[in-house]
């Protein structure tokens, strides 16, 4: 079978764990240990936060330390992650909220 053992964890990066994990209609994201967030899968609406509306996650080399965080503001860190239908909200270490996609 293809779980269990023989499942493949998703790489986010050498050394980092994962707090929690969100998945949207057609990608994924999760908050790290260090309370970054990373997303992968489609992102035709920019849901993944990276400035683009490039798919990461499908090629070789996209994903771990490759896998940009998002750029969630100056000294800003992430407590929480939703990924909706094609957009992504979180909620920050300040209280507010930041939202993405479409």
């Amino acid at each position: 079978g293809e779980m269990g053992e023989n499942l493949a964890p998703v790489e986010v990066g050498v050394g980092r764990g994962v707090r929690s994990v969100s998945a949207g209609q057609y990608h994924s994201c999760v908050v790290l240990d260090d309370m970054s967030i990373k997303c992968w899968g489609q992102n035709g609406r920019g849901q993944l936060g990276l400035g683009d509306v490039l798919n990461r996650g499908d090629g070789p080399g996209e994903m771990g330390g490759n896998l940009p965080s998002v750029d969630l503001g100056s000294g800003r860190s992430a407590v929480a992650v939703a990924a909706g239908f094609m957009h992504t909200c979180a909620v920050l270490d300040d209280e507010s909220v930041k939202c993405w996609g479409d």
